[in-house]
């Protein structure tokens, strides 16, 4: 006050508090400032409004394991992964929005541990069993920040204009243009067709010529007739003899006389 010096002072807060303390040094107050006048002008709704209002409950968790689903929900939102192949493919995605295509593995692995930490948290499991069921190597509390720390990330990029808000089609645009592959499951949704409705699905065959070989007697004594395929060199069937099968009539013979076979109408 007045012309005393500056001190330090914590700040009180009605909601949980977690994470380290954070000091505001005189050079970034500019910035803050300036970025705290974009999220408040910002006009997002739909998605990113409810993914945004899913963050900060999180933040208000009195503990990070609380504050995982919330997380994980949002990043759902964000990235329209409302189906079983939208969620199979939402940890590359987050990888590729919030990592450098060298680590973008390691990023979507940890996004996995995070999914696989909430289901063991959910069926009513322990950080503790976690870590001896996974290793030591993925704490469950390290696994809840890195995820709340590339949400925020996506999020004020977002808010500030960085980043389009279809950020599903974002990390898809980048994932094509990094050249990495993209997973495509593909279900066959066709019935299987019955005998009485199964239609032909491809051309028709060339035609085929009959050829017949004459194979050495079988024991009955009867010599064996073996009938075999060809394509013809010119794809059709050889001419046939238009009168094979017919019965000759005597009336074939009758002459140009019209009156042997016409009658008055």
């Amino acid at each position: 006050m007045d012309e005393g010096v500056w001190k330090p002072l914590p700040l009180g807060f009605g909601a949980h508090v977690r994470g380290e303390p954070w000091v505001l040094e005189a050079a970034e107050v500019a910035e803050l400032v300036e970025f705290l006048g974009v999220v408040s002008g910002a006009r997002h709704g739909g998605r990113i409004a409810w993914a945004l209002s899913r963050f900060e409950m999180g933040c208000e968790r009195a503990l990070d394991e609380e504050a995982l689903s919330d997380y994980l929900l949002a990043l759902r939102a964000l990235l329209d992964a409302d189906d079983e192949t939208a969620r199979a493919t939402l940890s590359r995605r987050v990888a590729a929005l919030c990592a450098e295509q060298s680590q973008r593995r390691a990023l979507q692995r940890r996004v996995e541990l995070a999914f696989a930490l909430e289901r063991f948290l959910v069926g009513g499991g322990s950080s503790e069993a976690y870590v001896e069921s996974v290793g030591a190597a993925a704490p469950p509390r390290q696994i809840v920040r890195e995820v709340e720390t590339h949400l925020r990330a996506v999020l004020r990029d977002v808010l500030c204009g960085y980043l389009d808000p279809d950020l599903k089609a974002a990390a898809d645009d980048i994932l094509v243009a990094s050249g990495e592959p993209i997973e495509i499951r593909a279900t066959d949704l066709r019935h299987q067709p019955t005998a009485d409705s199964r239609q032909p699905t491809e051309p028709e065959p060339a035609q085929r010529e009959m050829r017949f070989t004459r194979e050495p007697e079988q024991a009955t004594g009867e010599p064996a007739v073996e009938v075999e395929e060809a394509e013809s060199e010119t794809g059709e069937l050889p001419a046939a003899d238009e009168d094979a099968g017919v019965t000759p009539s005597a009336d074939w013979e009758l002459d140009d006389d019209p009156a042997s076979y016409s009658a008055p109408i």
